[in-house]
């Protein structure tokens, strides 16, 4: 028995019912293969780097499964059926549960580092809670000082010096011999 890690990406269109019958669904077709999986890991929601299917979002799983190859050709086949896979990776590994312990380290990581932006975030809202509207005042008045001041730009520059405009005019009349 090979053991293997497959990553694949669901649509984020799914609702949470949507989701789970369609992940009991490719368990189902794993375990007909002779298949198990040891261990699975939902990601979750997150950015694409780049719209697949006119979708910017998509839902991350990670399994690690241990089985023949023909299970996991048959789930492959399976995915490429279905438009509700977005995309799918799978590779061969040797041993599942230091693969598995990486991940969720990694996992772990993420969500201390996701805890600490919170923390951070909610910090400087308190900090500038009082301060935001004299902040915004500020800005307004500095916004119209500006519209103030470019207007005046703008009409000292639409009207030509009055030496400039006489001899403009006079340029543009052109003289006739008279007989």
């Amino acid at each position: 028995m090979s053991s293997y890690e497959i990553i694949f990406i669901t649509s984020a269109r799914f609702s949470e019912e949507e989701q789970s019958t369609f992940l009991k669904k490719a368990e189902s077709t794993l375990k007909k293969e002779k298949a198990t999986v040891e261990q699975q890991f939902v990601w979750g929601r997150r950015r694409l780097a780049y719209p697949i299917d006119d979708q910017d979002y998509g839902v991350y799983h990670i399994w690690y499964v241990e089985g023949p190859g023909s299970a996991l050709t048959e789930l492959e086949r399976q995915f490429n059926l279905t438009d509700d896979v977005l995309r799918f990776f799978s590779l061969r590994v040797s041993n599942i549960e230091s693969e598995a312990s990486q991940f969720k380290a990694l996992l772990a990581e993420n969500a201390a580092r996701a805890a600490e932006r919170a923390a951070t975030e909610a910090e400087r809202a308190a900090k500038f809670a009082g301060k935001t509207r004299f902040n915004t005042q500020k800005a307004r008045e500095r916004t119209s000082e500006k519209a103030e001041a470019k207007s005046d730009d703008t009409l000292e520059k639409t009207e030509p010096p009055p030496e400039k405009a006489e001899a403009h005019t006079e340029a543009e009349t052109p003289e006739t011999p008279t007989e």
